[in-house]
């Protein structure tokens, strides 16, 4: 494997299920990736009670619109190669201390990458909580003097 650790771009080309090592279902999804061709990698989504939710997640950002796992048995992509994802791609361990490159997460392309945004009310009082902070971090940035300080009114 020749791909830089990182954020790179891909879209799915095979798929299965399968068990981990304990018993647990999986899905495995190989990627090629798409600023680097040539180059694949699987990914392996869990359906555990903690990780339900971003396999999930991960399927749907590739283009599954299915509602059966049953759509994946046979090899069927059944949309997954539908979307280029953002693939991040890291090189840690595995359980024989080997280094090994894997992706650690499938996310759609574009936009914030936020587990959830701020409503407006909960904006405002995190800017209340910050207007001093950053009143002080340009006063000393400035040297001492307001001339850095916005004395914008409170939203």
């Amino acid at each position: 494997m020749s791909v830089p650790n990182g954020r790179l771009t891909g879209r799915a080309c095979a798929v299965g299920l399968g068990l981990t090592g304990t018993g647990k279902e999986q899905v495995a999804v190989q990627f090629n990736f798409t600023d680097h061709p040539g180059e694949s990698l699987t990914w392996y989504g869990f359906f555990t009670e903690d990780a339900f939710d971003i396999c999930l997640r991960a399927l749907r950002a590739c283009g599954w619109k299915g509602q059966s796992i049953l759509d994946f048995q046979n090899g069927d992509l059944c949309g997954l190669d539908t979307n280029e994802v953002q693939l991040v791609v890291a090189t840690e361990p595995d359980l024989e201390g080997t280094p090994r490159q894997r992706i650690n997460f499938v996310n759609e392309l574009g936009g914030l990458a936020l587990k959830e945004r701020l409503d407006d009310a909960q904006a405002k009082s995190f800017d209340a909580r910050m207007r001093d902070r950053i009143k002080a971090y340009d006063l000393k940035k400035a040297g001492g003097s307001n001339t850095a300080v916005s004395d914008r009114p409170p939203v």
